[in-house]
């Protein structure tokens, strides 16, 4: 297992937007060993282009890798490594200190899936079919679940006529899986800021999972 860490020169995490260095750690099965180092050099927050650009480049310094630590990450950055299929935790500190409890979680999360806890709420009575679910908070409260370990159980598996989801953006691998889930989406208007995104299955299903 390899995970990569962004961190200044005393080994603490730094968020995207500061300067730092990407650490590639490889996993041995007895202890940790850094087989690349990559720096980057950052001054604020950078406008989207930039950000882009420099997201790339970074995902090219991983060469593979696909768990990162970092203090903080958000926006564009956040959206494309997303899209690509990171697991990003997001911790305050020192950064060798992280590995050893994110491998473990990797492996819980890879044998297990999402938490339970970030499962969608059912709206009154589970029968009506109806839920929601506030993504925005169980991204920000729960380092290692990414939006698709948290929905996409719930869209293979369980019967509904709406998913109310409260985000940020809307997920970029919606555009990629909604069609082979037979789902369909409705940009809902928001005075809060949010993105408000209701998802509906193409065709309605009783809840016993046969069509109506």
């Amino acid at each position: 297992m390899e995970i990569a860490v962004y961190a200044d020169n005393n080994g603490k995490t730094v968020p995207f937007y500061e300067s730092g260095t990407v650490s590639v750690y490889t996993y041995n099965g007895t202890l940790w060993r850094c087989v690349r180092n990559i720096s980057f050099k950052a001054s604020g927050d950078d406008g989207f282009k930039k950000a882009r650009d420099r997201t790339m480049e970074m995902v090219s310094a991983f060469k593979g890798c696909r768990t990162l630590i970092i203090k903080d990450i958000k926006g564009i950055a956040l959206s494309i490594l997303n899209e690509i299929g990171f697991s990003i935790w997001k911790f305050d500190g020192e950064a060798a200190g992280f590995l050893n409890y994110v491998r473990e979680h990797e492996i819980i999360i890879e044998t297990e899936g999402s938490c339970p806890d970030s499962a969608p709420n059912a709206i009154g009575d589970i029968r009506d079919g109806m839920y929601r679910i506030d993504l925005k908070k169980i991204l920000e409260s729960d380092v290692f679940v990414t939006s698709k370990q948290v929905l996409r159980p719930f869209f293979q598996k369980t019967p509904f006529k709406k998913l109310e989801i409260i985000c940020e953006h809307v997920p970029k691998w919606f555009d990629k899986e909604f069609g082979a889930l037979k789902l369909r989406l409705k940009l809902e208007e928001s005075k809060d800021g949010l993105c408000h995104v209701s998802v509906y299955p193409e065709q309605d299903r009783n809840i016993d999972g046969s069509d109506l």
